[in-house]
Formats: structure tokens, sequence, C-alpha cells
């Protein structure tokens, strides 16, 4: 409905990877054509972002290959930030002439809620045989799953409603995205309509398109949603009730096609018409045929069935009449009950909660009697026996910690770049065994066991000269390698450790028990303002304070670019080393090998006597420094950086 949009508002998103020869001309075009022209650069390596900002697109940058559909939902994300309504899509390959732009609005004009796809006439030469396959495939199972008839269901060319495009809450991924957009478009009952548009394969296209692989993608997607179907409650819930009518029909043997054949035709939900007929299940079976033969007979005859004597083949003959009628009856009855109680459940289904995506809350998994269960064996075992304890470990977590695998997943793709699905389990496997694997080395070496280990310093004279000074120490590390390896390193020092409250007694317990005689003094990061006072009083009495400077849980943050993107890190770390004046050394420590481990410290930075009106510029200094070696860290290590949870969410 065109009030829907009062002021029709579009834009242009073109997604490119390694585009740099063709797309300074096609910004140039389109941005005479619409408002403002996103380009999203979606890991070039040949300088597109550079050509297309100078062309005078707006840059948007993945650090990594994420794929056609994560740059769209990047781009139309920021369409919507903005206040656009509409945005035009097309390819920065030269594939699309965006003089074909006007067609496109003129379109979306006329019906502002369409999906304008932009349906490709194919001239006979320069058009690879592959392309036009693809693209009657896709029609095919298009029109099989959404009984529409379209004839170009892969052009990239298109007006998207920003809106209702991201209500739909398709998840990130690649060529596939295109489908399926059309696909949920169309059952949401919006309309799609074709506009025909001219395509230009010019000699030496370099195309992204991975035949088997996007192909795989691509089929795999089109299975699912033909078995998948509308998910509303109302198609769910008729699905249901005309397959349980169909098992109730003596036609044993064809349920399944006939639900199948009716699901295309009715445009219902395949699975749930699939799962209806399976009313007939063998352990069911008899008792439905022998409620569907009496309650036909009944009907016919005034009588119920007696127990036959003999069957001939009159009394099949009636016996199949008195199946097919009473099968009509109880089916339907059955179809409305199921039918019924299937709506109401998908309807609550949808209704609940949507789940957040995880943030870091403190809380880690586990269990404190798995954990001692853990160090005691570790303290009777020793080394090699933990590690081969982490072989069982390890799975149960892969399994059962879904949130955890899946952000491991996206960072390793930051770090590693894109790679098949099969190296991306392999490598998320990699990154919770060196976590474990890390646990298990820093509780030996708190547990003084540090002769199983061959450690490895460098420049530890750092800390010690800046400690001797007198003013205090700042020792900023990270979540990453061996936690506990800097005790080693740091003896003569009176050291503070800050630490939230989830992890504050288990710390203080575990160092009396332990180390009784040089336990660090804890201090609870959740304390606020008393926090701070007891770190600035540690710092004033020349003592060293030890911090994670990677985890944002309370207080302030900075948003600050972390492995190509924004990330948010606490300012509070950063607050204290400005307000004391204190020096600040970066120590990391790393596992480099079976049995070696190597801590280094960068050269230590004073942040002290800055003027009121240049702190906050001094925080974010000393913050944008930590995250470079941070990052320089992480890249030389990527397995050895442990944040299982959404480190690039928006803050809170």
């Amino acid at each position: 409905m065109a009030e829907d949009f009062p002021d029709l508002r579009v834009c242009a998103l073109i997604p490119c990877l390694d585009c740099a020869p063709t797309i300074a001309s096609i910004v140039r075009h389109a941005r005479t054509l619409v408002e403002i022209v996103w380009v999203i650069d979606d890991g070039s390596t040949d300088g597109t972002a550079d050509v297309a900002g100078e062309a005078g697109a707006v840059v948007l940058r993945h650090a990594q290959n994420r794929g056609k559909g994560a740059a769209l939902l990047t781009g139309l994300a920021a369409a919507r930030a903005k206040g656009f309504s509409h945005a035009v899509t097309l390819d920065g390959d030269g594939q699309h002439d965006p003089a074909e732009i006007p067609a496109l609005i003129a379109a979306a004009r006329s019906q502002p809620t369409a999906l304008v796809v932009g349906a490709r006439r194919f001239p006979r030469e320069n058009v690879p045989r592959a392309s036009r396959f693809g693209r009657w495939w896709s029609n095919l199972w298009v029109s099989l799953e959404t009984g529409r008839r379209l004839s170009d269901t892969q052009s990239g060319m298109r007006v998207y409603p920003v809106k209702p495009t991201l209500a739909l809450n398709l998840r990130p991924s690649r060529f596939e995205w295109e489908v399926e957009v059309i696909v949920r478009t169309c059952w949401a009952g919006a309309p799609v309509i074709e506009v025909p548009v001219a395509v230009r394969y010019p000699p030496g296209r370099r195309s992204h398109y991975r035949p088997y692989y996007d192909s795989m993608r691509i089929s795999r997607l089109h299975c699912r949603l033909f078995l998948s179907g509308p998910a509303a409650p109302a198609p769910l819930a008729t699905g249901v009730g005309v397959g349980v009518f169909i098992g109730c029909s003596p036609l044993y043997g064809l349920h399944s096609l006939i639900g199948l054949f009716l699901a295309r035709l009715l445009r219902l939900n395949a699975l749930a018409v699939l799962f209806g007929t399976q009313v007939s299940f063998p352990v069911i079976a008899p008792l439905l045929v022998t409620a569907c033969v009496q309650v036909g007979r009944r009907l016919r005859t005034g009588q119920w069935l007696a127990r036959p004597g003999t069957l001939d083949v009159a009394a099949a003959g009636d016996f199949l009449a008195d199946w097919a009628l009473g099968g009509a009856v109880v089916g339907a009855m059955l179809a409305v009950l199921l039918g019924s109680l299937t709506y109401a459940a998908a309807l609550a289904w949808r209704r609940r909660p949507a789940p957040a995506e995880p943030r870091w809350t403190g809380r880690s998994l586990g269990t404190r009697l798995g954990y001692e269960i853990f160090h005691q064996a570790l303290r009777l075992l020793g080394r090699r026996a933990g590690y081969l304890m982490l072989w069982f470990v390890v799975p149960y977590y892969l399994l059962f910690a879904r949130a955890a695998r899946r952000q491991s997943d996206a960072y390793l793709a930051r770090v590693l770049g894109p790679r098949g699905w099969w190296r991306r389990q392999i490598d998320v496997g990699r990154h919770f065994m060196a976590f474990g694997r890390s646990i298990v080395d820093s509780v030996l070496v708190m547990q003084g066991r540090s002769a199983e280990f061959a450690f490895q310093h460098e420049h530890v004279e750092y800390i010690h000269q800046s400690y001797a000074e007198g003013r205090g120490l700042i020792l900023l590390s990270a979540h990453v390698g061996t936690r506990a390896l800097g005790g080693e390193f740091l003896s003569g020092l009176k050291l503070n450790l800050v630490v939230y409250d989830n992890e504050a007694e288990g710390i203080r317990r575990f160092y009396a028990r332990l180390r009784a005689g040089d336990a660090p003094r804890v201090i609870v990061a959740n304390d606020g303002l008393l926090a701070s006072i007891e770190i600035l009083g540690a710092l004033s009495r020349g003592e060293a304070v030890a911090m994670l400077a990677d985890r944002t849980r309370v207080g302030r943050s900075l948003v600050l670019p972390f492995l190509g993107e924004p990330a948010n890190f606490p300012a509070g770390p950063f607050l204290v080393a400005v307000l004391s004046g204190a020096p600040v050394v970066i120590t990391f420590g790393m596992k480099d090998g079976a049995r070696r481990q190597h801590f280094y410290a960068v050269p230590p930075r004073t942040l002290g006597a800055v003027p009121r009106e240049r702190r906050e510029q001094a925080i974010e200094e000393a913050a944008r420094w930590y995250v470079a070696e941070l990052e320089s860290f992480v890249r030389r290590c990527p397995y050895q950086w442990y944040n299982f949870y959404d480190f690039w969410a928006p803050g809170p």
C-alpha cells in the first residue's frame, strides 16, 4: 500500500568483491539517479574500497569475505539507520546497467511493499550456459515452493523495501540469500514484481560464483524450503490437518505422494502434510482402521460391524466402502482436532520472546564440583593425563555449547578468512582444545608444577624496571594463552588482581589453598567507585595492579576497530592509567609447543599529567594502543584468544 511509504527514499547498494576495474563507473552513474550509493566491500584485496570511495560512494567494509547475503544485510541495515525506505541493488562487476534503475524505482513506487526483481534479458552471445541452466533450475524450485511463476529468481538487480526485508530475519549467507528472500517474501504474502532489464557479460568478466560449492548450498536451501514451507500457524495447522485426513484414507502406500501433491497444489507446508499422514503409522494403524470401518458401517447400514466369518469379494468391497466413508468422517474429526492443537502450539511458539544474541555475562560453563574434580585429577595425574581428559571434555562442549561454538566460528572467520565447512568445524575444535589446554597449563602452574614446562620470556625487564620506579604499575593482558604464566616472572611484586565478582571467590580459595604465602590481593571490579578507590590506592602505594582489558561488563566502554569491525572495550583500565600516572605494561603469555610457554611484555607507556581537556583523547589513544597489541597477538596465535560470545555485538 502506497500510504505505508508516503516518502519513498531510495538508495543504492553495491555488494562487491575485487571489482576495482569496474566499480568507479557504476558508482558515478548510480549517484546521478539516487540520493546515496553504498558500496559494501566484502573482503576485497585489489583496492576496490579506495576506488569506490574516490568515485563518491560511502564504503562499508567486511574485513573478510562473508558472502553476498551478508553484504546485502549490512547495506540494508545502513539504509534503515539513515531512514531510507527502499534500496536498489546491483552487482559491482558491470553486468547490470545503472540506466535501468529508474524503471525499477517506478515499479516500486506503484507497489511500495513489493520486492522488485530485474528479470534479465539474456542475449544469445556471451552468456555462460551455466547461468542459463542455473536460472531455469532455481525458477523451477521457487515455483514449487511458492506456486508463483517467476522468470529470474537469481537476478541481483532489485529494489528491496528496507524494513519489510529486514523483518524477514534472514541469516547472513552467500548467493542463496537472494533466492531465499524471494521465497519468504512470497510466503509473507507480499507481491514480487519483475521488470525486464538488460544484462552484460563482457569478455574477461570474473565471476565469484563457485559452481560446485555454491550450487550445493542453493540446492540445500531449496530442499529445506520445500520441506519446511510457510511456517505461520495457519499454514502449519492446515498442512497437518490435510495430512491427517489423507492418512485416514484406505490408500495405503500412496499417502505421502498424495500429501506432497496436495501441498504443492494448495501451497501448504509439505513437511507438515507429511507429518500429518503419519497418523496411520503401524502401531496406530489397526486401531485407526477399525474405527474408520466401524463408523463407515454404522453410517451405511445403521449397525456396527460384527466379527467377519469369511472374506469374499463382496465382503472386501463392503469393507473398503466402510473404510472410505468412515475414513472421511474420522479423518475430518481428527484433522480439526490435531490441526487446532498444531495451530495453538505454533502460535505459542511464535509469541515466545525472541532469544537475544548471547553476550558475556561473567558466567562460565561447568560447575564448581566439576572444576574441583578436574583440579584434583591434574594434581594426581599430571599434564599428559589432563590433555587426554580433554578429548572427552571438549566434544561435550562442542555438542552442547552451541552459542560458544557459533561465536568461535565467527571469530575465526575474521582472523583466518573464508574456509570450507569441514575446515571451519576442525578450526572450532582446535580453538576449544587450545582453551582446554590453557586451563590445564594454568592450573598446573598455579599448583607449583612449573617443572612440567619449558619457559621462555621476552622483555620481562620492562615490568621490573617500571615497578622499581615506585609509582605503581598497571599490567594489562587479555583472555589469551596461559594467563597464569605471568606469575612465574612477577616474583618480588606486590600484586593486585582486578576480577569480576563471579571469579573473585574462586580465585581467593584457589590461592589460599595452593599458594597461601604468595597470594595476590583480589579487587572486585563490580564494586564500581569502591574498586576504583582500591585500585588507585594500591598504585599510590607503589603496588602492581593486573587487569584483563578485553571484556566489557560494567561501566563505560569504548568502541574501537578490532579485526576489521567495531568492538567494545572497557574504558576503566585506561581511565585509571590516566588518573594515576602509573606506567602501563601490556603482557601476553602463549603456548608455543607441547611444553613450551612463551611470556612477553611490550615497552611501557606513562599516561599521567594529562590536562583535563585532553583526558578523553589520552584514554582513547591508550585503548587503541592496547587493541593494536591484542590484534597483533590474535593474528599470530588465532586459536589462543578465549572470548566465546559475540564480541562485536553493540554494547548494552
